[in-house]
C-alpha cells in the first residue's frame, strides 16, 4: 500500500514538524505491505501559478489518485484538499490549534487562523494528533472524533551508563563547528522561530540579565541574525545540522524555552535526550510533555523566576539531578514501531469495516 504523506514543503524541511513526519514515514516503512514518502505540494514562483497548481490542478489529481492511495496530510493548511479525496482513505495530522485562542490576543497570524478554520469547519473523519492535549482540544472543536496519538518521538546518543552523561557540558574545542564561539564556556539555548507565540522577546530579557549576573551568553538556532546582531551577549545559528544541533544540546548550560503555546514541544524532549537541563513553561501540552522533569516556570513573561532557575543549576547536584530526570522522561518517546499500529491498521481497512478504534 502506497502511503503519501501531504504537505507543503517550506513546513516540512528542518522543523520539529517535518521531523515527526519523517519519524512517521519511517515506522510505517517497517510495517508489513507498507510504502510511505513525502508528497510535497506543487509550487511555482509566480502566484497566479501557484493559484492554478494549488486550487484547480492539483485538488481535482488527488480525485482521482486517492483511491489507490493512502494519504495522510501534514499541514493544516491543506486541510482543504480532503475535499477532492476519497472519503476514509486519509488522515489529518494536527499539531496544535493554537490559532484559536491566540488569534484573539493578535499572536497568530491571519494566515494561520485559517487554517485553524479549515480544520473547524471542514469534515475530516480521520485526525492523528502529537499530544493528549492536542487530542481533547480537537474533540471540542470535532466532538465526534477519535484521534489517533502518536508522540513525538526520538533516538538518543545517551545512555545512564554513559560518562558524558554525568558531565557538565563544558566546550569541545577540538570539533571545527566551533571555530567562532566566543571565550565563554557556557551559554544557554534557545532552540526555535520567532513566532509570537514562542515568546523570544521574554528569552532574551533574561539572557541579558544572565550574561550580566552569570556571564551566559546566549545561543539561538532558528532565529535570523537580523534579529539578535545587536546583542553582544547573543550567537546566533540559523541553519544546522542535526549533528551541529545535538553538540549545541550537549554542550550546553541549560536550554530555555519560554513558548505560551505548544501542541507538543518536541525540542524541550529533543534536548533531555541529550542532556540538556531545561527550563520551560508549562502552558498547553508542555506540562504533559514534561511530566515530573525539566524547571517548571509558572509565569512564562516574568524573567525572574528563569534567573532563579538558572541560578539553581549552578549546585551541580541539582543540575545532575535535573538532567537524568529530563533524560529519564525522554525515554517515554523512545522510538517504537508500535506507536504506529492504530494508523497501519486505519491504512489497511476498507472503508466499509472502518469503525472507530481505540486509542489506547
Amino acid at each position: 500500500m502506497k502511503v503519501v504523506f501531504l504537505g507543503v514543503k517550506k513546513r516540512n524541511e528542518k522543523t520539529g514538524v517535518g521531523k515527526y513526519n519523517q519519524d512517521l514515514i519511517d515506522m510505517l516503512n517497517q510495517k508489513t505491505s507498507i510504502n510511505a514518502g513525502f508528497y510535497y505540494v506543487p509550487d511555482s514562483k509566480y502566484k497566479i501559478g501557484r493559484f492554478i497548481i494549488n486550487y484547480i490542478y492539483y485538488p481535482f489529481s488527488l480525485f482521482f489518485l486517492s483511491r489507490k492511495n493512502f494519504y495522510i496530510i501534514v499541514d493544516e493548511s491543506c486541510t482543504f484538499y480532503s475535499l477532492f479525496l476519497f472519503i476514509k482513505r486519509y488522515a489529518l495530522i494536527v499539531h496544535d490549534l493554537r490559532n484559536r485562542d491566540l488569534f484573539k490576543a493578535h499572536i497568530s497570524s491571519f494566515k494561520d487562523y485559517l487554517s485553524y478554520l479549515q480544520v473547524k469547519f471542514i469534515r475530516v473523519k480521520n485526525y492523528i494528533v502529537p499530544s493528549k492535549f492536542t487530542q481533547e482540544t480537537l474533540k471540542i472543536i470535532k466532538n465526534k472524533s477519535e484521534p489517533i496519538l502518536i508522540p513525538n518521538v526520538f533516538d538518543s546518543s545517551y545512555e545512564i551508563g554513559d560518562k558524558k552523561f554525568f558531565l557538565t557540558n563544558p566546550l569541545r574545542r577540538n570539533d571545527s563547528f566551533w571555530f567562532n564561539i566566543s571565550d565563554s564556556k557556557n551559554y544557554i539555548l534557545y532552540v526555535g522561530s520567532g513566532e509570537p507565540r514562542k515568546n523570544f522577546k521574554t528569552v532574551l530579557k533574561v539572557a541579558q540579565e544572565a550574561y550580566t549576573n552569570f556571564g551566559l551568553k546566549l545561543y539561538t538556532v532558528g532565529i535570523s541574525k537580523d534579529i539578535t546582531s545587536e546583542y553582544e551577549f547573543c550567537i546566533s545559528y540559523y541553519n544546522v545540522s542535526d549533528v551541529e544541533l545535538f553538540q549545541l544540546y550537549e554542550n550546553a548550560f541549560c536550554l530555555v524555552n519560554a513558548s505560551i503555546y505548544e501542541g507538543f514541544g518536541r525540542v524541550v524532549i529533543e534536548a533531555q535526550s541529550h542532556g540538556c537541563p531545561v527550563i520551560s513553561t508549562r502552558e498547553s501540552a508542555l506540562a504533559e510533555i514534561l511530566g515530573n522533569s525539566g524547571i517548571k516556570i509558572g509565569d512564562p513573561f516574568l524573567s525572574v523566576e528563569y534567573l532563579n532557575a538558572i541560578e539553581k543549576l549552578f549546585n551541580f547536584g541539582y543540575r545532575q539531578e535535573v538532567i537524568k530526570k529530563g533524560f529519564e522522561n525522554s525515554l517515554r518517546y523512545k522510538k517504537d514501531n508500535s506507536r504506529v499500529d492504530e494508523l497501519y491498521k486505519l491504512i489497511f481497512l476498507r472503508p466499509d469495516q472502518l469503525q472507530k478504534i481505540p486509542n489506547h
